[in-house]
């Protein structure tokens, strides 16, 4: 399968919408098969970075701060966590086949959700259990920082140590988030549908994402859960590194909308049909 061609929206190449760092996307016609594209606007362009070769053989997720981007990569069939570096992928020690929900926390650790199952004695498989796990990028060292018996099926973690989990029912009819802060607090609201979730870089506020088919973006206020602002038809992607804005997706349509002001989003580009975008990344220091 060829990967997506991405365009600009601007005249003569360029973007009215000033777009400081650099910005990594996962887009292409199936999530199971999605590329990696670098997009920058000085000088205004999107460059391949990883091609998906097959459907289940591609970019799962891409996740980034400061100058680490991982990307969780399906191409070998068995998802591995990768970083991106300036001459290619570094596989990352010390992750399990099935690590999910890629994120780089301020330590430059790298956080992801996995699925724990072992047995009885006598043989009989025990039900599923979900681990928040940390790992160092280099050395593959790993930490434990959650264990839950539900469906993990977002995770963002905070700067202070806090986690932003969401999580399906047993029934799987209900979608659960829990803000559980370094102290082991926890606050719980329930969701319209599965989400994504991201943390801004200074931890006061969430940004709170529907799938492909809920779509739909809020932002609350990280301490006291009340919304900010909401905006239906666009999906929520990543942080601008100031934390002012969000970049956006409707689509084949990438945008970028700020939380509370009156206009709408602003759009930076999009991608040739039937592509659409997937996820993103937004660094203020690209990767070295």
């Amino acid at each position: 399968m060829s990967p997506a061609f991405l365009l600009g929206c601007g005249s003569s190449g360029t973007t009215d919408v000033p777009l400081p760092g650099t910005i990594y996307l996962t887009a292409g016609a199936d999530p199971s098969a999605a590329s990696l594209y670098r997009f920058t606007t000085h000088p205004f362009g999107f460059q391949l970075v990883y091609a998906a070769t097959a459907p289940g053989r591609g970019v799962d997720a891409v996740t980034g701060n400061a100058g680490i981007l991982v990307v969780a990569d399906s191409r070998s069939g068995v998802t591995t966590l990768d970083r991106v570096t300036a001459h290619g992928l570094k596989l990352i020690p010390g992750v399990p086949e099935r690590a999910y929900l890629p994120a780089v926390l301020t330590n430059g650790t790298v956080g992801f959700a996995t699925i724990v199952s072992g047995r009885r004695p006598d043989g009989s498989r025990l039900p599923r259990d979900y681990q928040v796990v940390s790992v160092d990028p280099t050395t593959g060292a790993k930490r434990v920082l959650l264990h839950d018996p539900m469906e993990i099926g977002g995770l963002a973690f905070g700067p202070d140590g806090a986690l932003a989990v969401a999580e399906f029912s047993t029934d799987y009819k209900s979608v659960f988030l829990q803000l559980i802060s370094r102290e082991g607090d926890r606050h719980k609201t329930t969701l319209s549908g599965p989400s994504y979730v991201s943390w801004n870089s200074d931890g006061s506020r969430l940004l709170i994402a529907g799938d492909l088919a809920h779509g739909g973006t809020t932002v609350i206020d990280a301490s006291m859960g009340q919304r900010i602002a909401k905006i239906d038809g666009w999906r929520g992607l990543a942080w601008s590194p100031d934390n002012h804005q969000v970049l956006v997706t409707k689509g084949s349509t990438l945008a970028l909308w700020t939380p509370g002001a009156k206009d709408g989003p602003k759009v930076v580009g999009s991608v040739t049909s039937p592509a659409q975008i997937y996820g993103a990344a937004w660094l203020i220091r690209d990767v070295t």
